[in-house]
């Protein structure tokens, strides 16, 4: 499989709206290889289960040199995982790593200011390389946030909790009324249907929302499962902002954004929020989402694996993934590295290309095996 590199490409201004302004903050201060990383303080976590899987289940990638490597080492040990260091072997180095661990899961850790549209794409094309076939060998997710403890919490939140999706109490559908966004939210709830799953449809900028945001608002609060469906950005995704997530309640809520650019998590302004760290510091159990644009597709095909099957996060990821590769046809990836100081001159590029980077800008936030337990009202009437 051949991985080709462009450094200057032309996308339409729809398409890729703003990947030319993200970009991993290079002036962060980088700690002294030799200086000891300080230990973190333990994690209060009561019957803690034992992980029952092999050794070269695991892959855990991590940057040596922040002191996210402490929880990464960590996460290593959770699941007696190998380990590769980010930051000490190149992409085609990192592929090589993988094709000799061979593992079904990765979980990626790094700061969130390491984690933007390059480097998540190198991860997406080494996560393919395990062979020579055109698909997703490995079920990946990232573990980051605003702080160290954040990312701990991410990893470890759904183990200290029963994970129980209990539908009965509603999935909320959140879009920002354009019209073009009603055929995806159809989509999304003929899941809901075949779960007989209850449904809040809640309209930004509606007469009900500005009549009462607060009220609207609180609509969240009853809901396990969200799906944002769209416009976005890094600060926002269907009108709501940073702020707006401050106010909501999101423990144990497993979380769908198809909204462009709301995975991400760096910017070139050092002042900028992200709507990804909030919803992470909130208290998701997951987070599905995209560092790029056009990404109803990417996370349509990852929500109806894990919402119709009983598999793990990671497993609906690579099945997701591989669904939307056979049904696009795809059959190289030309993965491009997009260079940020020459947008004026950028060479135009072919659709299938940008739908290939478009799906290489996946990012899920969460432990690739956490599998929630998802109910309907039927089998809770049971009970």
């Amino acid at each position: 499989m051949k991985r080709h590199f462009f450094n200057k490409i032309n996308i339409s201004p729809f398409f890729l709206l703003s990947f030319f302004l993200l970009s991993c903050d290079e002036n962060k201060t980088v700690m002294k290889s030799d200086e000891v990383l300080p230990p973190l303080p333990p994690f209060e976590l009561e019957a803690t289960p034992e992980p029952s899987i092999a050794s070269n289940q695991v892959v855990v990638i991590s940057h040596s040199r922040y002191l996210f490597h402490n929880l990464a080492l960590e996460i290593r040990d959770y699941y007696n995982s190998a380990l590769i260091h980010f930051n000490e072997n190149s992409s085609d180095q990192i592929s090589e790593k993988l094709k000799i661990i061979n593992p079904q899961y990765a979980i990626v850790v790094l700061p969130p200011f390491i984690i933007d549209l390059n480097s998540v794409a190198d991860l997406f094309f080494s996560f393919c390389s395990l062979d020579d076939e055109i698909d997703m060998d490995v079920g990946y997710c990232y573990i980051t946030g605003s702080k160290v403890e954040d990312a701990r919490d991410l990893f470890y939140r759904n183990k200290a909790n029963t994970a129980v999706i209990d539908s009965y109490l509603g999935i909320s559908h959140v879009f920002d009324g354009d019209e073009w966004c009603h055929s995806a939210v159809n989509r999304y709830k003929n899941i809901f249907d075949q779960n007989n799953w209850e449904a809040n449809t809640i309209i930004v900028n509606s007469d009900s929302w500005l009549a009462d945001k607060n009220v609207e608002l609180s609509k969240f609060d009853q809901n396990q499962m969200i799906f944002f469906i769209g416009h976005g950005s890094g600060d926002t995704s269907c009108d709501l902002n940073v702020t707006d997530v401050d106010c909501l309640n999101l423990t144990g809520c497993c979380i769908f954004a198809g909204s462009c650019y709301t995975g991400m998590t760096s910017y070139k302004s050092p002042d900028r929020e992200f709507i990804a760290l909030k919803i992470i510091e909130k208290g998701a159990f997951f987070y599905v989402s995209n560092v790029g644009g056009n990404g109803w597709d990417n996370v349509w095909f990852i929500a109806e694996n894990l919402c119709k099957s009983d598999i793990a996060l990671g497993d609906a990821v690579q099945r997701g993934i591989n669904q939307q590769m056979e049904w696009r046809d795809i059959r190289e990836l030309n993965i491009l590295h997009y260079d940020y100081q020459n947008e004026s001159d950028l060479l135009e590029s072919d659709l299938m290309t940008k739908v290939t980077n478009s799906m290489a800008r996946i990012i899920p936030f969460g432990d690739p095996l956490f599998k929630p337990q998802l109910k309907s009202r039927l089998d809770i009437s049971l009970e």
